[in-house]
């Protein structure tokens, strides 16, 4: 918001904003993993946290970040940021609020919040205004923030970060309508309907499954444009290392099919990201004729 207001053109914001970036994710990631561990071992609830109502709402910010990031990821200058991401800055604000509020404001009864006062109206108003005001500010540089750049083809690196993140916001939206829908229900037919954890397994499951397999295609795209014959070559020890691991985990006795495609899609990840990771790291040893070490822990940078 600042490089908005002040009108900046140069491309330290970028830097800036991707190495906060990072840093907010990983308090926030941390915090959401120690949260989880400390209900499943301290409190004995015999599972995760994720689905309840005041302890989804550091995921809503979360999902935000990890779309905010990765589209810094190719980006080096302003002009390089697509517009969407200004978008999704203020729209990770404005879920950071809203998980105040729904923490601290009462709309869900809690022993978190105030109790009955009015610092609910407050935290709303807040809202509000962490809202509406980075979108007038948004709109009123828009003209000076065009890209530069467009998605040249859908068999792309770009296309596959425009898809994760899209998958990132859907499982960040379809969370929050689970949130708020009693609330809806009890405002409409004076009746709270309760939703509880079979939806959000229901409903994100299979999209955190898809989210899972495009972290492993994507960093093995190329940019710009790619051709359907480098994909398959560049998927094809990845899969079949997980084929090898759901049959591996099938012959030792695991039955259901999501945590053995899980398991699989996740073995495929994994070893597309290492395959990925050593191939380039050879590539730099050989054009830049580096040390071997250098050249690792250049390309662990990137």
């Amino acid at each position: 918001m600042s490089s908005l207001i002040g009108k900046q053109s140069n491309d330290e914001w970028v830097d800036a904003g991707r190495t906060w970036g990072i840093i907010s994710w990983v308090l926030l990631a941390s915090g959401l993993l120690l949260g989880s561990w400390w209900a499943y071992t301290i409190l004995g609830w015999g599972g995760f946290w994720f689905w309840r109502p005041r302890r989804k709402c550091s995921f809503y910010a979360l999902a935000g970040s990890n779309c905010i990031y990765s589209f810094h990821h190719g980006a080096e200058t302003p002009r390089d940021v697509p517009n969407v991401n200004i978008v999704l800055i203020n729209v990770a604000f404005a879920l950071a609020l809203y998980g105040m509020f729904m923490n601290r404001g009462g709309p869900v009864p809690s022993v978190h919040s105030f109790g009955a006062s009015d610092l609910g109206l407050v935290f709303l108003s807040f809202l509000a205004a962490g809202i509406l005001i980075p979108f007038l500010i948004f709109f009123w540089r828009f003209n000076s923030l065009k890209s530069a750049q467009s998605l040249d083809s859908m068999l792309s690196r770009e296309a596959a970060f425009l898809m994760n993140n899209l998958l990132f916001l859907g499982i960040a939206f379809v969370t929050l309508w689970g949130t708020v829908y009693p609330l809806i229900s009890k405002l409409g037919s004076g009746e709270e309907i309760t939703v509880a954890r079979p939806f959000y397994d229901q409903v994100n499951g299979p999209l955190m499954l898809l989210l899972i397999l495009l972290m492993g295609i994507g960093p093995l795209i190329p940019w710009r444009q790619a051709n359907l014959a480098s994909i398959k070559s560049a998927l094809l020890f990845p899969t079949i290392v997980g084929i090898i691991v759901i049959i591996l985990l099938a012959v030792c006795g695991i039955q259901k099919a999501i945590p053995l495609i899980g398991f699989g899609l996740c073995s495929t990840v994994l070893t597309g990201i290492l395959t990925e990771w050593v191939r380039g790291t050879k590539a730099r040893h050989r054009s830049s004729q580096e040390i071997l070490s250098y050249s690792v822990r250049e390309t662990s940078s990137c």
